[in-house]
C-alpha cells in the first residue's frame, strides 16, 4: 500500500482505514510526515524527492531513501526497476531527513528574499550581486573539488513560498523543538 497524500490531522486514521480495508503486506508512506508517524502505523517511510507535477523524474534522478524494519524488501523491489536505494533501519531517520531537507530549502528561500531586499536597499541588481556572483563562485568551488561550499542559486519568492510541503515541513516539528529560524519558517504565510 503506497501512501502519497499530504499530512493532516486525519492522516493516521486515514492510513489505518486503508490498512484495514486492504490488509497490505507492507505500507509505504511517501508523504512528508512528523517523525514517528510511520512507526506508529507499522509502515515503511520512503520520501519522494522532486518537483510537482513531474515527480517520476525526481524518483529516477535521486537516490531513494527507505526507512523501517522492512526497508530491505522494498529496496529490492525498487532496485529491479532501476531506482537507486539507501536503506535505513528506522523510519524516523528518513522522516527527519526529509523534513530537514525541506526546512533547509524554505530557509534558503527566505534568505533569497532577504538578499533581494538588501539589494534593493543598496540599489544593486540581485541578478548581478547574488546570482552571477554565486554561480561563478560555485564553479570555483567545483574546480577546487569543494562542492560542499557551493551556494544554492535561488530566485526570491517575493514573500510567498509555494507548494504544500516546504512550510508544512517546519510546522510538522513540534513547537517545543523548533529553533527560532525553523519557527520563523513554520509561521511563514503561503499564498
Amino acid at each position: 500500500l503506497h501512501i502519497t497524500f499530504p499530512y493532516s490531522d486525519d492522516f493516521v486514521s486515514q492510513v489505518e482505514d486503508y490498512q484495514s480495508r486492504y490488509t497490505p503486506k507492507y505500507t509505504v508512506i511517501h508523504s512528508t510526515v512528523p517523525v514517528g508517524t510511520s512507526t506508529e502505523l507499522g509502515a515503511i517511510h520512503s520520501p519522494i524527492r522532486g518537483l510537482h507535477p513531474n515527480l517520476h523524474l525526481g524518483i529516477l534522478a535521486h537516490t531513494k531513501h527507505i526507512g523501517g524494519p522492512a526497508a530491505e524488501a522494498l529496496a529490492v523491489y525498487y532496485s529491479k526497476v532501476g531506482v537507486r536505494c539507501v536503506v535505513h533501519k528506522r523510519a524516523d531517520t528518513t522522516e527527519a531527513a526529509h523534513i530537514l531537507s525541506l526546512v533547509q530549502y524554505g530557509v534558503d528561500l527566505m534568505l533569497a528574499d532577504e538578499k533581494a531586499h538588501m539589494c534593493r536597499l543598496m540599489n544593486v541588481d540581485y541578478m548581478e550581486s547574488v546570482v552571477k556572483y554565486d554561480t561563478t563562485g560555485n564553479r570555483g568551488w567545483e574546480a577546487l573539488e569543494m562542492v560542499r561550499l557551493a551556494r544554492p542559486i535561488l530566485f526570491p519568492p517575493g514573500g510567498h513560498i509555494g507548494g504544500h510541503c516546504v512550510v508544512q515541513a517546519a510546522q510538522l516539528i513540534h513547537e517545543a523543538r523548533r529553533t527560532p529560524l525553523i519557527d520563523m519558517l513554520a509561521r511563514f504565510k503561503t499564498p
